[in-house]
C-alpha cells in the first residue's frame, strides 16, 4: 500500500529530505560494556531479534511529492551488517560472490559509521593473555560506560511507524 500517510511528523523528527535522514532526537542513556554470553557467533535468534518489525524502515511524509518517502534507520542497517558479518564468519570458504559483495559493503559501511559517531570514551589498557598465549597490553572495553542514544526509543518509534503502514509482513 503506497500513498500518503495521515500521520504528521512527530516532534522528535526533523524534516525529511532526500539527502539527509530525519534525525530522531532520542533521549540520552548510557551503556556499560559487559563480557556477555549473549550475541555470540551462533546466537541466530538473539541477532534476529535486534531488528524490529518492519526491518527498521520508516515511512515519512514527503516534502517534495504527494507520496510518502521511505528511509532505513541507520542503527538497524548497522545491526543488519554486523549480523551478516557474524553469519559470514561461519561460512568461510562457502561465500558466494554476492556474500562477498555484501560483506565488503558492510565492512565499509560500519567503518564509516564508527568514524561518524567518533565515541571518545577512554578505555583503560590492561595486561592480558593474547590469543597466541603471549602477554600484551590491550583495551577490552569491559566495565567502561559510554554515553548513548536511547536505542529502545528508536526501536519503539520504528515499530510504531511500521504499524501505520497498513502492510502485512
Amino acid at each position: 500500500m503506497r500513498g500518503k500517510s495521515n500521520k504528521e511528523l512527530p516532534a522528535c523528527l526533523e524534516s525529511a529530505s532526500s539527502t539527509q535522514f530525519p534525525g530522531l532526537r532520542a533521549r540520552p542513556t548510557t551503556l556499560t560494556v559487559v563480557d556477555s554470553t549473549r550475541y555470540g557467533l551462533y546466537a541466530d535468534d538473539e541477532w534476529a531479534a535486534t531488528i524490529p518489525t518492519g526491518g527498521g524502515f520508516l515511512r515519512l511524509p514527503s516534502s517534495t511529492s504527494d507520496e510518502d518517502d521511505y528511509y532505513a534507520v541507520s542503527m538497524f542497517h548497522q545491526l543488519h551488517c554486523l549480523n551478516n558479518l557474524r553469519r559470514f564468519t561461519g561460512m568461510s570458504g562457502n561465500l558466494s560472490t554476492e556474500h562477498v559483495g555484501h560483506a565488503e559493503h558492510c565492512l565499509k559501511y560500519l567503518y564509516q559509521m564508527i568514524l561518524c559517531h567518533a565515541d571518545i570514551t577512554t578505555e583503560p589498557v590492561k595486561w592480558i593473555t593474547n590469543f597466541d598465549g603471549n602477554l600484551a597490553k590491550a583495551a577490552t572495553g569491559i566495565g567502561v560506560t559510554h554515553q548513548c542514544k536511547n536505542w529502545e526509543q528508536v526501536r519503539e518509534y520504528a515499530e510504531s511507524n511500521y504499524e501505520g503502514w497498513g502492510w502485512v509482513a
